[in-house]
């Protein structure tokens, strides 16, 4: 076993421990609110990288967004306590808001998804907030390393939009792709979930309701299928917005450096965010290290 992969691990493990962020002061600034509004989907597990992600947003943006939550379940008592201290507007709601809300308003698809899967309870909450307002929409293993809020997202324009990352490859559902006749998917740009813009009410898909359908049909026992949420937004994508989406220069994906001390930010430094799909265990932290330590971001 090489050096990195002994200490990387061990160091992430430990930061997460000691709650690094706790140490680090998130002060109300005098800057103009941000026009988006941030939502994440996140459970008690997954605080720490929360936390960890809204330091690395408040040192690059420049503004304070307003920030939803959508809870996994886990107690929202619990995760506003273990919360760092955000200078601006905070909202915990539990994915059985957005359920219920779907299921009153004669979507009972949507809410049976979202009951049998927790793939299906970040899609409900992020359906919903996009209706209400403009949206980016952030996993919480995402660091960001510029401000994306200069980036045209023509606010107020022609809804429903929706932009998502690029991926690395097709992570789709195909029964998904097949059921509702969109295999055209894999003919375009791989698109990926974690980080997405999105704007209206996508109900006027075509096949809207075939595709709710389907989705309700994925019961408990095969509820941790991947990537029907993902397939969904990527077939909007397509649908709304086909040939936009955020370019590899712009949300990075990258999953070679799990083991390497090399800093994303020296070795991309025009990048918004980076996704770290599968090393976030240790790129994640890593790369949180440097941030957090870093006095000036450079634009």
């Amino acid at each position: 076993m090489s050096l990195n992969k002994w200490i990387l691990p061990k160091l992430s493990r430990g930061l997460v421990k000691i709650n690094l962020h706790k140490f680090y002061p998130v002060k109300k600034n005098n800057s103009e609110p941000a026009q988006l509004k941030v939502v994440f989907f996140c459970g008690s597990s997954g605080l720490s990288y929360l936390n960890a992600s809204l330091i690395s947003l408040f040192k690059t943006w420049g503004k304070t967004p307003e920030i939803y939550i959508i809870s996994d379940g886990s107690s929202m008592a619990e995760m506003q306590d273990r919360l760092i201290t955000w200078p601006s507007k905070v909202e915990i709601q539990s994915w059985q808001f957005f359920a219920n809300y779907f299921k009153e308003n004669g979507n009972e698809h949507l809410y049976n998804y979202a009951n049998n899967s927790v793939f299906g309870k970040k899609l409900v909450g992020i359906l919903y907030y996009a209706k209400k307002f403009p949206i980016l929409y952030s996993d919480t293993d995402v660091l960001w390393f510029n401000s994306p809020l200069e980036k045209n997202f023509k606010l107020g324009g022609v809804k429903p939009q929706i932009i998502m990352g690029q991926d690395v490859g097709y992570f789709y559902h195909m029964p998904l792709l097949e059921a509702v006749s969109e295999q055209k998917c894999l003919t375009t740009t791989a698109l990926n979930s974690g980080l997405m813009y999105l704007d209206g009410d996508f109900s006027g898909y075509p096949n809207w309701d075939l595709l709710c359908e389907t989705l309700g049909t994925y019961g408990k026992e095969n509820s941790s299928i991947m990537f029907p949420e993902q397939t969904t937004f990527a077939i909007l994508n397509n649908h709304f917005n086909p040939n936009n989406s955020f370019t590899k220069g712009e949300i990075l994906i990258k999953i070679d450096d799990e083991f390497s001390f090399k800093h994303t930010r020296n070795l991309f430094p025009k990048i918004l965010a980076r996704h770290y799909v599968n090393v976030k265990g240790t790129a994640f932290w890593r790369d949180f290290l440097y941030i957090a330590f870093q006095r000036k971001i450079k634009k």
